[in-house]
């Protein structure tokens, strides 16, 4: 089973200035006389002091001043580098163990889901294209999908069919430089972390 992973992502992505500076104080009231972490890496009079000064400076970048922002983030950087180690630290003395890491304060990475083979394609329709020779497709959106395929040939579809393939992030396409006049087979799939394929059933239409 795979074991659970404490966090550590500090990133501004994640958490604003002020944000980041009430994590540090939940985290370090967490872990302070913690029995589970008996020698915490920073110690947590150095996590405290090292927020402390982020508080100050986030105080004075108030003013508009530059050289208070570059304090700032030179304040937030040494914070990030500090909380990053201690996660490492959460993570050694808990092994993983969920219960262990909530009581840190620390946030655990989401555990990676095996979704298995995506369903069919359904609800798949072709419309005439705006351009001369062109197609266009749209069908119900698959949960889960990472891209769509979509492969097509002329009618009718045999073992010796050659077929074009196209590979596209949304649940619609449009498909140009089609043969006007003459009928074509279109098939989609959906395609997840799993590596398994399967086609919609064969959909036909003319290309005007």
């Amino acid at each position: 089973m795979e074991k659970n992973k404490v966090s550590t992502d500090f990133s501004i992505n994640k958490y604003s200035d002020k944000e980041l500076n009430v994590k540090t104080n939940f985290i370090i009231d967490q872990m302070t006389d913690n029995v589970h972490f008996v020698s915490p890496l920073p110690t947590m009079a150095e996590m405290r002091a090292c927020n402390d000064r982020l508080s100050v400076a986030l105080v004075k970048m108030e003013d508009g001043n530059k050289q208070a922002t570059i304090d700032k983030n030179s304040v937030r950087a040494e914070l990030e580098n500090m909380l990053k180690k201690l996660a490492a630290y959460v993570q050694q003395i808990s092994d993983g163990d969920e219960l262990i890491i909530s009581g840190s304060g620390m946030d655990m990475n989401k555990k990676r889901t095996l979704v298995g083979a995506l369903p069919m394609v359904t609800g798949i329709i072709i419309k005439a294209g705006a351009a001369r020779g062109s197609l266009d497709l749209i069908w119900d959106v698959v949960p889960g999908t990472l891209v769509y395929e979509i492969r097509y040939t002329e009618f009718p579809s045999t073992e010796n069919s050659i077929w074009m393939h196209q590979t596209i992030s949304k649940h619609r396409c449009v498909l140009e430089g089609l043969t006007r006049g003459k009928q074509y087979v279109f098939q989609v799939v959906a395609i997840g972390s799993d590596p398994s394929r399967i086609w919609s059933d064969e959909i036909t239409s003319y290309v005007m």
